[in-house]
């Protein structure tokens, strides 16, 4: 297998990142998508079920928080919303390669969006506290 060459673009790309991590100009911003390989699931796989409940075909949907909001108007509470969740918060799962990457990068501001503490985890693992 070749060792990966960067495209002219790319290279450029990597330079001007670089740079801005060695100012102190990069956040991390980490979504679900960050979370999966640890064994959480996304917002489509979340509502799976409750999509089924409601008889939606959850692939063919492009509105996730519409199903959530459908779900509450028909049910008239947050209970299966609210144990969905529980319930794949419940899961162990320690943080992941890019996690413990990511955390090691001189960077001290950083946003997620999803449920779980995976990216927190792993900047306590680098020993980062203070920027929570």
């Amino acid at each position: 297998m070749e060792p990966w060459k960067p495209m002219p673009d790319q290279t450029w790309f990597i330079r001007r990142y670089s740079e801005a991590i060695g100012s102190g100009g990069v956040a991390i911003f980490g979504g679900a998508g960050l979370s999966r390989s640890a064994g959480y699931v996304d917002r489509r796989s979340l509502l799976r079920d409750i999509a089924s409940e409601l008889k939606l075909d959850i692939d063919r949907e492009t509105d996730l928080i519409a199903i959530a909001q459908y779900h509450l108007n028909e049910k008239r509470h947050r209970g299966r919303l609210n144990q969905a969740i529980v319930d794949e918060l419940a899961k162990s799962a320690t943080p992941t390669r890019a996690h413990h990457i990511l955390a090691r990068l001189p960077i001290s501001t950083a946003w997620a969006t999803n449920y779980d503490q995976r990216l927190e985890r792993g900047f306590e693992g680098a020993g980062k506290t203070q920027w929570m």
